[in-house]
């Protein structure tokens, strides 16, 4: 479970780069962009550093990264969520159902990104997968769902498998 949610970080780290480099792409040379980070529990480090370098990002050179960390206080969300609205970044992040409700219900303009999330679809966040709407983007964690397609994938390639086995 560990990999599974190492690799979403990482793969939602190039997620967010991608949408924050389209974003910067339309600023101003002189401007750097800004990312908003909202943690529902605690902060995940400097995860995002080397994606973002490797695209040409450097905090305090042309990025403004603005962390704010709820540790699992569902009362400061709603003014940590302000306050990051109120910097006016580029994009936001947020880590954990908790702070993309509240990022959700702070803005409908700004981009969101959403990472560790459980059902996005029960919890109001997204309109559909196929779909989502509006202005929340990321991965969803449905470890039913995830346990259930990988039973089917491995039953295909054991079932393959197998059937070849014996045709040989």
């Amino acid at each position: 479970m560990r990999r599974l949610r190492l690799a979403m970080i990482a793969l939602m780290a190039l997620v967010a780069s991608a949408h924050l480099t389209l974003g910067a792409v339309a600023q101003p040379v002189n401007r750097p962009a800004k990312l908003g980070i909202l943690y529902w529990g605690r902060s995940y480090g400097d995860f995002l550093d080397k994606p973002l370098h490797d695209l040409g990002y450097d905090k305090g050179r042309n990025l403004i990264v603005e962390e704010r960390i709820a540790a699992g206080s569902r009362e400061n969300l709603p003014r940590l969520a302000a306050e990051l609205v109120s910097l006016k970044p580029d994009m936001l992040l947020a880590s954990g159902t908790p702070s993309v409700l509240a990022l959700k219900q702070a803005t409908d303009s700004i981009p969101i990104v959403m990472i560790d999330v459980g059902d996005a679809l029960t919890n109001g966040l997204i309109q559909s997968f196929a779909h989502p709407g509006g202005n929340i983007t990321g991965f969803n964690i449905d470890s039913v769902r995830l346990f259930v397609k990988i039973n089917q994938l491995a039953t295909e390639v054991f079932s393959g498998f197998l059937l070849s086995t014996l045709a040989a």
